[in-house]
């Protein structure tokens, strides 16, 4: 039996460890989205540090397609940012730049369940993402504001971060409940390549 103190410590391990790397991650960019993934997978399978690792590898292909995409996205924001403080400020770019982070927020709820669970392509990817989000709309609003919140909270107070792996094991935990509800009313086929 595993006492108590124990238990506590390898907590505290594994929040300082995930907090490490998400901190290298987030400073780098690029090998944020990957590392965002396997921690989710780290705290969905409640297993050893090679998870993390091991999904990254599985699913290169997507979580690079994903870095890339979350890059540009990030350096169209910054763009926005630039075109404001340039002087040609107007209520296209605002709208413009909220859009942009709005599809950053979603790349950050359902996509890195579906990379973990399900084998597909990049275009299947999205679209079981955006089936999923419809489908279970109430948790994905809710994942959608607190993610949002935590950007704002990040770019207001930069420690913030530190909140990240709570957010990660909250988005882990409720993104798998959303799959979980979905395949028990699809039925859970062989291969269940595709929600909708």
């Amino acid at each position: 039996m595993i006492k108590w103190y124990s238990k506590i410590g390898n907590y505290v391990f594994d929040y300082l460890f995930a907090g490490l790397l998400i901190l290298i991650s987030t400073i780098l960019i690029v090998p944020f989205y990957g590392i965002y993934v396997g921690l989710i997978a780290f705290f969905k399978e409640d297993s050893n540090y090679k998870t993390i690792f091991k999904t990254i590898k599985e699913n290169f292909k997507n979580i690079l397609l994903m870095s890339v995409l979350l890059t540009m996205l990030l350096g169209l924001v910054y763009l926005t940012i630039v075109i404001d403080s340039s002087g040609f400020s107007n209520n296209f770019n605002i709208v413009v730049r909220y859009l942009l982070i709005g599809i950053i927020v979603y790349l950050l709820i359902y996509p890195p369940i579906i990379i973990i669970e399900m084998k597909v392509s990049f275009k299947e990817l999205i679209k079981n993402s955006l089936y999923l989000s419809l489908v279970t709309f109430k948790r994905t609003l809710f994942m959608f504001i607190i993610t949002a919140i935590l950007i704002w909270l990040v770019t207001v107070e930069p420690l913030t971060i530190l909140l990240f792996v709570p957010f990660i094991q909250t988005i882990s935990y409720l993104t798998n409940k959303s799959m979980e509800e979905v395949k028990s009313h699809k039925g859970d086929d062989e291969v269940w390549k595709k929600l909708y």
